[in-house]
This record gives C-alpha cells, sequence and structure tokens, in this order.
C-alpha cells in the first residue's frame, strides 16, 4: 500500500512545485503593471542618421521573486518591420532590496535610423522566467513613446561664398607717371 501512495505522491508534488512556479511568475507579470517607464526625449530624435534614447524602469516591491528573472524587450516597431533592443534584465539576485523597496534602472539605447522609421514605436514586454526549469510568462506589448523627430534631417549644407581674385597689384610701380590737375583761378576745388 505505502508504495502504491508513494507512486501517486511524486506526480501530485512535482505537479504542486510546477504550479507554484506559475504563480510566482504569474505575479510577477501581474505586478509588473504597475512600473514606472520613462523615456527620454520622447518623442525620439534623429541626429546623424542615429536615433539615440534613453528608458528608465521602475519596479515595484515585491515584483522580483527569489531564483526568478524579469526581462523587460524592447522594440522600435515601425510599418510592418520592427528592430529589437537590448532588453534590460532584473535578476532577483542582484537587488536584494527589492522586497522592502523599488528597483530602478536606466538603459541607453541607440539604433541607425532607416526611412520609414518617422511613424513607429517603442514597445516594451514584459518577461517574467525561472532560468532553472525554462517556463516563462510574458506580459503584453505596451507602447511607450511614439514617433521619430527628424528635423535634423531637414538641414542642408551650408556653402562658403567665393571670392575671385582682386587684380590688385601692391606692389612698387617702378615707371613714372604724370598726372594732371586743374584748378579754377584763384580755387583750390575741383
Amino acid at each position: 500500500m505505502k508504495t502504491h501512495s508513494s507512486k501517486l505522491l511524486m506526480p501530485l508534488l512535482l505537479l504542486g512545485i510546477m504550479s507554484m512556479t506559475g504563480c510566482a511568475l504569474s505575479k510577477m507579470i501581474k505586478a509588473s503593471e504597475e512600473n514606472n517607464l520613462t523615456v527620454t526625449p520622447s518623442p525620439l530624435e534623429v541626429h546623424a542618421d542615429t536615433v539615440s534614447f534613453e528608458m528608465s524602469a521602475t519596479l515595484p516591491p515585491k515584483l522580483l521573486k527569489p531564483k526568478k528573472v524579469f526581462t523587460i524587450n524592447t522594440y522600435y516597431r515601425y510599418g510592418t518591420e520592427e528592430q529589437e533592443l537590448t532588453p534590460v534584465v532584473f535578476n532577483a539576485d542582484d537587488y536584494p532590496n527589492a522586497n522592502t523597496e523599488a528597483t530602478t534602472i536606466k538603459q541607453s539605447y541607440s539604433f541607425p535610423f532607416k526611412e520609414g522609421m518617422e511613424r513607429g514605436s517603442i514597445e516594451i514586454q514584459g518577461k517574467a522566467s525561472n532560468p532553472k526549469s525554462g517556463n516563462f510568462k510574458q506580459s503584453d506589448r505596451l507602447g511607450i513613446a511614439e514617433g521619430v523627430i527628424t528635423t535634423s534631417r531637414l538641414v542642408q549644407p551650408s556653402y562658403t561664398a567665393s571670392y575671385a581674385d582682386h587684380g590688385y597689384n601692391d606692389k612698387e610701380e617702378l615707371i613714372p607717371t604724370n598726372v594732371e590737375f586743374f584748378f579754377d583761378q584763384g580755387r583750390s576745388e575741383f
């Protein structure tokens, strides 16, 4: 009888552990909806064919669970295409005070500007994962910044004025020249 109950106990125990892991990941995703994200500048700007911006993320307390990882995946979506940017990774082991205080991180991004990127948006997607088991849960994508200002690309190059040779000879003249002046008698004016 003991062997039969131990055979039944092991799958139930495994199912319980897996459900707790899934529950922790779901709680992380639900708590991530309260995060505070800021993009500077907003809207984005292109300078010298590069779009640069800084994103700061503040996660609420108790979001990070022990032995779990929370990742903010960042994308720039334009038209039918998207550019994947560097993800921001929050590892619970790296933030020991995450249960009592908010966790803030700043990340700088830049990507090359291509034609058609004017009308796009920065989107983020949270991903809670358990590195040990490989399980993960993802949030819906959220748009946090719209468009790219391209005013700097409208600037025309300025051209310097070209000057013609003036033809003035500032060397000493060696040929004598006679100049005659005629005045009215008794007057010194022309």
